[in-house]
Formats: C-alpha cells, structure tokens, sequence
C-alpha cells in the first residue's frame, strides 16, 4: 500500500451516502436540544466544512439545498475529488470546492484562504487514523471551527462496537495474507463466521450480537466494506476519548446529532437511570449511558465558546413540514438507541393531520391537544427522529436549484448509480428517495408526469430489471399522487 494512503484502503472509492444528522440546521436544533445557542448567522451565508468528504454526493446535496452558504470539502483520495467535483459541475453549483489534500499537510499550513466556519463535520473518519493523523485533525480543527461554531463527529462506539471486533480481525488477517486488494478478504472473514455460526461455535453464545452483525453486513455496499474493516487503523472510542481529544481544539461537548439519543435518560427504567444522573462529570454520564445501552455508533455535536440557551421558547417558531406520507390508521414502528418504539395511530394522527395542511411551528404542534399519555415532547422529537417530519431551514434555498441538482441525480440513477437522496430547499437538507422514485423524477421531468409507468419499465429494462405492469401502474399513480406533492412542498422540485 502506498505511503501516501497513511495505510487507509484506497483499493476501492467509498460508497456514496447522505446523512440528515450533518445538515446545518439540523445540527442547530440538535445543539438547543442540548441547552445551547446555535451559530448566530441570522442574515448572513454560513460557511461549513466537511474533513474526509468521501466522494462528495451529501456535501454537493447540502450545496444544492443551500446556496446561499458557502461550502468546502476536503479528501485525500483523488478519484474522490474527481467524483465530487464533476458532480457539482454537471449541477452548476458554484457554491462549493473540493480540495484533495492531507491533514498533516492542512494541520502544517492552514490554508489562508480557508478561514474559519461556522459547521465543521467529521462523518466516521475518526475511526480510521492513525495517532499522527488524529492529531492533525485535532489541530485543524483549531484552525477552522469559528468562535460559537458547531463540529459534528461520528464514529464507532464503545461497547456496542466489540461484537465487530472479532470480524474486523480476521478480514484484516486474511487481507494481510497475501490476498488482493478489494472487498473479497471481508467477504471470506464473513463466510468463515457463517460456516462457524452453522457449527455452533461457542463464542455467538458469547457475543450474541456478533451473528446479527454479520447478517446486515450481507446487504452492505461492496465499497463500504473495503473502507470499514480492511485498513491499517480501525479505532472504537468511548464518548469521553473523543471529548478529550476535541477539548485540545477548545471544543465542548453540545449534543447528539442522532436525535433520540437526547432522550435516552428520559426512557430509561428508573433503576438505569439513576446511576448515570448520579454522575457529576458529564462524560462519565455519556460513557456510562453508552454502556447501558450498548451504544455502537455515536454522532456528537461539539461547540466552540458554547453559550447556554436563555429561556425554553427560542425554537418555537421553526416551521415542521410532513417528511413522508403515512397511511391513515397505520401503526408506526422504529429504532433507537434505547430499543424499538411502537405508535399507535392515535399517538402522532393529530401531528400528522396538521402538518398535511401545510407546515406548522413547533409551537403550535406542542399546543395540539394531547390524545395519548405520551408527552408532546416526546412525540416530536420523535417523530422527527423517525422522519415523519423534518424542520424546516432558517433560510430556506431555491428550489430551481435544487430540482437541477436532483435532475442530475435522477438521471445518473437511471444509468445505475447509487444515489439514494434528493436534495430539498426548503429543509436545507434531503429526503431519502428509492432507486424507482428517482426514475420516475426523471420520467417526470422528461414528460411532464405523462405515461410514468411505460417510462418507469423502459428505466428499469435498461439496468436489466423487471416488473409486472400493476406494480408500474401503481408506483406511477402513488408518485404523481402524493409523491410530488411532498416533493413540491420540500422544494426538492419547483
């Protein structure tokens, strides 16, 4: 492997993913949440930047969203610079750059034409450096977080993270081996471990979470397993690590961008809970609530200068919008941290009905009348964390622009790319967006919305897959129906 690579596998690109968790404005809510003020950019373009941006897909989606604000993107891998850059080229973005360059050189000579910012974002790149390579970034991150600016972090967490240790362990073995470069030696390791799970071999009665890991590795992009198990460096943090590493660039620990996780004190049984409200020291408290969870992969927000919010009302006026349509009369079932949530109808219908008028504050959602013994708080938090609604952005984008952007996307899906996200104005984030949605935007912006089942088969025909006419015509009459009515309320179309 070459030196340069700082022994990363850079055998194979990285996959092509978007997390809502690094949306600025998401971030803001997640760092009131946690009982501090956000960046005070009122009137003014922010300026975000993204450490390790991979191929670029979410960083050029937030750009789309945004266009106002000013984005930067910075990876060492040149074929990812490449992607990055010529999708914000076909788009016509002329808001955001992509750097190829190392953080030891950054870390060395911090580019005075960078400056600072007001979002800085690491997503799991963490868990992959080297000593010398996470103090460049420690020290970069000196450099470039603007006083009140958010950073967010993820990575793989202690303890949930041990039940992949024997896995990651024996790829990297058998890579090592002499075997070529690619994802085939964490597909051995994974077969191997099938085969000894079919023999019952003591350590899955040991580590019984390690079997069910293996299984959704099956269902995992080839890339991502390259990227995940087979480098030199594969690191697990406990929350406090990685508060300590960020206190040597003066940043505090704000939030968890992953939503629900904000409330775990608040669902755990009282004899869990107790013991970690007992802690005086608040990355003792994280450790020891990860530990009770068995947390595996944390997202924190860190603040630089973080002031503690005045008054409990500030973010009452943040319009929510409906995020998905959702079936009358559905139940609604999801993960978090602290176990799955089951929802009756009754429990978010009143949500869900007036958010369908159009967007309401959260002020008015809390003032819904309250139809179960579930608390008001509680619901939307929630709600918000499963995607059924989304916040809306301070300065929502244009949506022309975000439709060009998502007109690329749509279109390259159609060619079999695998992006699985849409830019969306008015959240100043994305939506999610399956491979048959994305071609039937396509369809749409071709056509006008005119014969979308014929032109949906003739897509699908193309990458060599097939459907039976009644599923065209129904995903045809369910995107025109509810579909781009969604998408025309997000602004992911104009």
């Amino acid at each position: 492997m070459k030196d340069w690579s700082h022994g990363y596998n850079v055998s194979m690109g990285y996959s092509f993913g978007f997390y809502r968790e690094m949306a600025p404005d998401w971030l803001d809510f997640c760092a009131w949440i946690g009982g501090f003020e956000p960046p005070q950019r009122t009137g003014r373009p922010f300026r975000y930047l993204e450490l390790g941006c991979g191929q670029g897909f979410g960083l050029a989606l937030l750009a789309a969203a945004n266009p106002g604000s000013e984005f930067v993107g910075v990876d060492f891998q040149p074929e990812h610079i490449e992607h990055a850059q010529g999708l914000a080229q076909a788009a016509g973005l002329t808001n955001v750059r992509f750097l190829q360059a190392d953080f030891l050189d950054l870390a060395a000579s911090w580019p005075a034409d960078f400056g600072t910012f007001d979002y800085v974002t690491l997503h799991g790149i963490i868990s992959y450096l080297s000593p010398p390579l996470l103090n460049a970034v420690i020290e970069c991150l000196s450099h470039a977080v603007a006083e009140g600016g958010l950073v967010y972090v993820s990575y793989n967490a202690q303890p949930g993270c041990l039940s992949t240790v024997p896995l990651q362990h024996l790829a990297h073995r058998i890579r090592e081996s002499g075997h070529a470069d690619g994802p085939a030696p964490a597909e051995e390791a994974i077969a191997l471990l099938d085969e000894l799970a079919a023999a019952k071999a003591p350590v899955f009665q040991v580590m019984p979470a390690l079997m069910p890991r293996i299984e959704a590795l099956k269902a995992r992009d080839r890339n991502y397993l390259v990227h995940e198990y087979l480098s030199d460096n594969w690191n697990l943090f406990w929350h406090s690590d990685v508060a300590r590493e960020f206190r040597r660039a003066g940043l505090d620990f704000a939030a968890s961008a992953t939503l629900a996780d904000n409330l775990v004190l608040e669902f755990l049984p009282q004899p869990l809970r107790e013991p970690i409200r007992e802690q005086t020291a608040q990355h003792v408290r994280q450790d020891l609530q990860d530990f009770v969870i068995n947390q595996a992969f944390r997202r924190d927000v860190f603040c630089r200068g973080a002031h503690p919010r005045s008054g409990g009302a500030g973010r009452d006026a943040m319009p929510v919008h409906a995020a998905a349509t959702v079936l009358p009369g559905r139940p609604l079932s999801f993960d978090t941290s602290f176990g799955q949530v089951d929802w009756a109808p009754e429990v978010f219908a009143n949500i869900i009905q007036a958010v369908g008028e159009g967007p309401k504050t959260l002020g008015e959602l809390f003032r819904l009348p309250r139809a179960t013994q579930w608390m008001p708080r509680h619901v939307l938090l929630l709600a918000l964390h499963a995607n059924l609604l989304a916040n809306e952005a301070s300065r929502p984008g244009d949506p022309q622009t975000a439709q060009r952007f998502n007109a690329v996307i749509a279109r390259a899906v159609c060619n079999g790319a695998p992006y699985d996200h849409l830019a969306a104005a008015r959240l100043g984030s994305g939506v999610p967006a399956s491979a048959v949605e994305m071609m039937l935007l396509d369809a749409w912006l071709e056509s006008g919305g005119d014969h979308l089942a014929d032109e949906l088969e003739r897509r699908l025909s193309k990458l060599g897959c097939a459907s039976a006419k009644p599923e065209l015509e129904a995903a045809a009459t369910a995107f025109n129906k509810d579909t781009v009515p969604l998408w025309r309320r997000l602004g992911v179309i104009a």
